[in-house]
């Protein structure tokens, strides 16, 4: 009888010295989400550098959660809202370590790396993002911001034609996307393919009216074929529309 007691004894305070980790886990994780989720309020507020405090909050209260890579990957994005894009490409690079096949996560380090780079001018190297976006596409292959985004790296490395077929990869799932047309547009003038670019021009203003970067660029292939007057009509509505460049191109060259 004393052995059954005993026995007893052993089962029913190693179950509860079993559960009170198993809750304080809980907590911990419960507190963990509640700062995720107020980072992420502040986010949508404007708060930034309030954000990036409950994300890293969220992040040390709780490292091992299942959930933390969440407060890696906006953390990262609000750091490289901020311009601290070396400090975000490594919170992208958490997120991806934490949680594989996150296709957002590679989108972003490239998106980052790129903005890093063109900070660099000169000695800017885009190849580590485009492998970004080669993997973000692995595991999303119609994800259509990748394309755009892997079309941009391929523009500033002087590939056009790569950039153009990933823009047009990306209109495959946003036809009506202006920005895509424009991007295209950008990399056809490049190759001289005036014909193409100012039909994509045109698509980006027949979708928004009031895109001042599609008015600008086409008044900038205008004017290098030698169209002068529609160049300054398309300068002259872009200024109208705050564009600082087409503003500074119609004093210099229109009259």
């Amino acid at each position: 009888m004393r052995l059954q007691v005993w026995w007893f004894c052993f089962i029913f305070f190693s179950c509860t010295i079993a559960t009170f980790p198993q809750q304080e886990k809980k907590v911990y994780n419960a507190k963990a989400d509640a700062f995720w989720k107020s980072g992420s309020v502040k986010y949508d507020l404007g708060d930034k550098k309030g954000a990036i405090e409950d994300f890293t909050q969220s992040i040390e209260i709780s490292p091992n959660y299942s959930q933390v890579y969440k407060a890696y990957f906006n953390r990262g994005i609000a750091k490289m809202d901020l311009g601290y894009y070396d400090e975000a490409i490594s919170d992208f690079t958490q997120t991806i370590q934490l949680h594989q096949g996150d296709s957002k996560a590679y989108n972003m380090r490239g998106v980052a790396k790129c903005r890093l780079q063109r900070n660099m001018g000169k000695k800017a190297n885009y190849k580590s993002a485009i492998m970004d976006f080669n993997s973000a596409l692995q595991i999303s292959p119609h994800y259509s911001i990748v394309f755009y985004n892997r079309g941009i790296a391929r523009k500033e490395e002087n590939d056009y034609r790569g950039a153009i077929s990933d823009y047009s990869e990306a209109l495959k799932s946003e036809p009506n996307n202006e920005k895509y047309y424009n991007a295209r547009g950008v990399a056809e003038k490049q190759l001289k393919e005036y014909t193409s670019a100012i039909k994509d021009y045109d698509k980006a203003i027949s979708l928004n009216k009031n895109f001042a970067g599609a008015y600008y660029n086409r008044g900038v292939l205008y004017f290098e074929i030698k169209l002068l007057e529609k160049a300054c009509s398309d300068w002259k509505r872009a200024g109208d529309l705050g564009d600082k460049k087409a503003q500074s191109e119609s004093r210099k060259r229109c009259h």
